[in-house]
């Protein structure tokens, strides 16, 4: 079994809540709730002290899930989301779904071993690349910051940020802006390398 960092469990359930809220079990919710001290702690000792704080946001998610359901369809699963959720459609001139940018990152998941339900989104949605980030983090931790400088780090700490300022829910405001903010930093450092 690999180790497990609060950095690489963090973005993984941020990732999985990204791009499959709606069929998360709750006891994946009761876990993240439980790894809130450690997610915490990281966020501190990184110097990125959350706005809001997520662990009461998943008590009262747990507690009424309802509107944060809501929330989760109204962010990610629109006819027309309010923020593009896929690198290509940051990416590529045509602003198009599965275009270079798409295979791209399928190519990186396919390298690494890395599968998706061939019925979910496509390869370049945030939750996925942003799943993959910390499942790589922990698993083939060398080959983050390339990942970082040729996908995530282009477009997801703005798609993110832009999530976050539209979240009215507890839950989904402290998980996007706590990843937002976790974003912006990995793109910082994987551009200094």
């Amino acid at each position: 079994m690999q180790n497990t960092s609060a950095l690489g469990s963090f973005l993984r359930f941020a990732g999985t809540a990204c791009s499959g809220f709606a069929a998360m079990p709750e006891q994946e919710l009761a876990c993240a709730r439980d790894l809130c001290g450690v997610w915490r702690e990281f966020f501190v000792r990184a110097d990125l002290v959350p706005e809001t704080e997520l662990e009461p946001a998943l008590a009262g998610l747990l507690a009424q899930p309802a509107p944060a359901l809501e929330e989760y369809h109204a962010l990610f699963h629109a006819l027309e989301p309010p923020v593009p959720l896929w690198e290509s459609l940051w990416l590529s001139r045509e602003r198009l779904l599965f275009t270079a940018e798409t295979s791209a990152v399928r190519t990186w998941y396919a390298r690494f071993g890395w599968q998706i339900k061939a019925d979910c989104e496509a390869d370049d949605h945030l939750g996925l690349e942003t799943a993959f980030c910390g499942w790589l983090y922990d698993a083939h931790r060398e080959a983050v910051p390339d990942f970082l400088k040729e996908h995530y780090a282009l477009w997801a700490p703005q798609c993110l940020a832009d999530l976050a300022r539209l979240a009215r829910t507890p839950f989904w405001a402290a998980l996007l802006t706590q990843t937002a903010a976790l974003a912006r930093s990995l793109a910082q450092t994987c551009h200094a390398i």
